[in-house]
């Protein structure tokens, strides 16, 4: 019917062209076909549009009654007659990735943002889509354009700053908070997520600033506290490390590992009366916090109390707690208070329970050696170095317990020069080495090795003793009771020093 009115029209126009007598006429004409040329368009236009619509509408209907695959059809049918429409491509999309099929979904949020390039919610589906592809550089990227389009928005922001952290790209992460502080500079949990970024990056100052200015806008951010904390710990600042966990206890007063660092803040400032009250707080609350007994056990070690370390530890154990710390530490403290036996019970119990630990071993070589089982040791020692063959130390003690008892002397050389291979400035290494030579009587190679020795650890009395007798060996009695003069002020309480120095003639 509209095409046979059109011809009609038409062949009316042609016939005023026809008769026209003058130029006006054709203008006329011209201007009445470009009006209806127009006018047709606006009708094809709106046609299509009522035809996009209606499959548009068909589409959501089969949405609100869960038939997602037919919606699909209806959308894809719209954009025929509407491709360039945002909406549809938008529900087209969502649909997609409702049945998993993350790629078209990608394709149609990329069409309408092709059509639509302003609108930040596309570029927000986009980037979630991306992300969810673990596309993250392309999810950056549109956050980067809604950033573009609003640059105070917060989401795409931190959404960003996200990206970037599960990238590892901390700095990047740091300058878009820094970024959201200057849009948001009231934001606890920005400052406080910004210091956190600062740590990564080694910034202690700027974290710590960080932190404190998350304090100043939620004093309760208890978070900061104990990020504080950990920041003037990181700075050797104990004293106020101390402060912030004091704080952070306050709100949170069964944190363990809060009570842990306040008791290794008070070692560390020489309070071990405070450090100890810390970890027994730690105790009374968990009593299976076997990091608490071995602290404790350290503590009294070092306090020169093996018995109170011995007892805290078969408390422990008196829990029914297995494990191989347990027994390592429980043999070091009775190796400290002479019972080599029951030492060497409970590094073979640690063994059991963890048979490819090194050090362990070792320690038990060491038990057998003070037990004059030298066999034992040494098989020990060598199983140590089987585990780990950059164990210096064990190349070390077993190189010197057979120069010590004269035996393996070539062997021994070559076990100590290992341990040097890998920790060449090890004053006591040097000094296994000079001994070694004195032992087969290279007073040259002795002397030297033991000089250099010296120097790296001047206050040693071993080495002065050793480099002592290489030089009454070599003839240097002077120098010989120098050294014995330097061993006694190192070792006053020192006995047989004393002796060998009058002996000296």
């Amino acid at each position: 019917m509209k095409r046979r009115i059109f011809c009609v029209i038409l062949l009316a126009l042609v016939g005023a062209f026809v008769f026209a007598k003058d130029l006006n006429a054709i203008d006329l004409f011209q201007n009445k076909l470009n009006d209806l040329i127009e006018d047709l368009k606006k009708a094809q236009q709106k046609e299509a549009v009522s035809r996009a619509l209606a499959h548009y509408s068909m589409g959501i209907i089969h949405d609100n009654y869960g038939k997602i695959s037919q919606a699909i059809e209806e959308y894809k049918k719209a954009t025929l007659y509407d491709p360039q429409s945002s909406i549809i491509h938008i529900r087209l999309g969502a649909d997609y990735l409702l049945l998993a099929d993350v790629q078209n979904a990608v394709e149609e949020f990329q069409a309408a943002a092709k059509y639509n390039p302003e609108d930040i919610k596309i570029h927000f589906l986009l980037a979630l889509t991306y992300t969810s592809l673990k596309k993250f550089d392309e999810a950056a990227r549109e956050y980067q354009s809604i950033i573009e389009i609003s640059p105070k928005n917060l989401e795409a922001l931190s959404s960003l700053a996200d990206i970037y952290i599960f990238e590892e790209k901390i700095e990047e992460a740091a300058r878009v908070y820094e970024k959201l502080i200057s849009e948001d500079k009231e934001s606890a949990a920005v400052h406080f997520n910004l210091g956190i970024l600062y740590s990564r990056l080694n910034k202690i100052d700027g974290a710590i600033e960080q932190f404190g200015e998350a304090l100043k806008f939620n004093p309760n951010y208890i978070e900061a506290n104990l990020a504080l904390g950990l920041s003037y710990e990181t700075k050797g600042m104990k004293d106020k490390a101390i402060e912030e966990y004091e704080k952070y206890l306050k709100y949170d007063p069964l944190n363990i590992k809060v009570y842990h660092r306040l008791g290794e803040a008070y070692y560390d400032l020489g309070k071990a009366d405070s450090a100890i009250h810390q970890y027994e707080l730690a105790i009374k609350l968990y009593p299976k916090d076997l990091d608490a007994y071995l602290e404790l056990a350290y503590i009294y070690i070092e306090q020169k109390k093996p018995q109170d370390a011995v007892n805290i530890l078969n408390k422990a154990r008196g829990l029914n707690m297995r494990d191989p710390r347990l027994n390592i530490s429980l043999g070091f403290a009775y190796g400290l208070l002479e019972k080599s036996e029951q030492a060497a019970l409970e590094y073979l119990e640690a063994i059991r329970l963890d048979p490819n630990n090194p050090k362990t071993h070792f320690y038990l070589g060491v038990v057998y050696d003070n037990l004059q089982k030298t066999d034992d040791a040494a098989a020990e020692f060598r199983k140590s170095i089987q585990l780990d063959q950059k164990y210096a130390e064990a190349y070390n003690y077993l190189g010197y317990m057979y120069v010590e008892k004269d035996m393996n002397l070539e062997e021994a050389i070559e076990l100590i020069k290992m341990a040097l291979r890998i920790d060449p400035d090890n004053g006591a290494y040097v000094d296994s080495l000079g001994w070694a030579y004195y032992k087969r009587n290279m007073l040259d190679d002795a002397v030297r090795e033991l000089e250099k020795a010296s120097k790296l650890q001047e206050n040693d009395s071993t080495i002065r003793e050793h480099l002592a007798d290489a030089y009454y060996k070599k003839g240097l009695t002077a120098k010989a009771k120098d050294e014995l003069r330097k061993a006694i002020k190192f070792d006053p309480k020192n006995e047989s020093l004393k002796k060998k120095l009058k002996n000296l003639k």
